[in-house]
């Protein structure tokens, strides 16, 4: 068989041949293709779902005190006190109940970012609450945007309140340097725990 009649034979199943080739590259390129599984992660605009995205959904929250298991706590977004406390395995027997029954409202939501401290029995309770009656602001309790409403703390200086928190006593910001002595002036009368 010389060159002519090979190529005469090529001519004659090319087709074959290119459909051939076209059907190895499909089956090579079988697993790449996404299944139904697959996609249901995708959204309306084919972008993969971020798992940033779930995170922000989700709340977190600092229980302590006189709880079965303190800690902190990542909780969906419509979450009550309630919730926090069962997260955390519920009140311990130590427990101030009477206090609980007073001043804890179960209903309240959880903010994120909150500390909550359940007193036991025969311990000083903390103030519940971002603002007593008479206007004082909880270092232990108060949202980033009311500690920020006070005088010398911005946006930095109310993050690190919040993040060393639990206060012991209120003289804890400046012994701590957390605020400077100019804001401590300013704001030592209108703070409390």
């Amino acid at each position: 068989m010389d060159w002519s009649e090979v190529r005469l034979k090529l001519e004659q199943y090319y087709w074959w041949i290119l459909a051939g080739v076209a059907g190895i590259w499909l089956i090579s390129q079988w697993g790449r293709i996404p299944n139904w599984e697959q996609t249901q992660d995708y959204d309306f605009n084919h972008q993969v779902a971020s798992p940033a995205a779930e995170v922000a959904t989700k709340l977190w929250a600092d229980i302590g005190g006189a709880v079965n298991q303190p800690g902190v706590y990542s909780l969906p977004p419509d979450s009550r006190v309630a919730d926090l406390v069962s997260a955390a395995g519920g009140f311990s027997s130590q427990a101030d109940l009477q206090w609980v029954e007073q001043h804890l409202n179960r209903a309240a939501p959880v903010r994120d970012g909150m500390k909550l401290y359940i007193p036991a029995q025969g311990e000083q309770a903390p103030v519940l609450g971002s603002e007593t009656s008479a206007g004082l602001v909880s270092i232990n309790q108060a949202s980033q945007a009311e500690l920020e409403a006070l005088w010398g703390i911005g946006k930095v200086t109310a993050r690190r309140i919040i993040d060393h928190r639990p206060y012991n006593r209120v003289e804890d910001l400046i012994d701590q340097k957390i605020i400077t002595p100019q804001a401590w002036e300013e704001n030592k009368d209108k703070l409390t725990l």
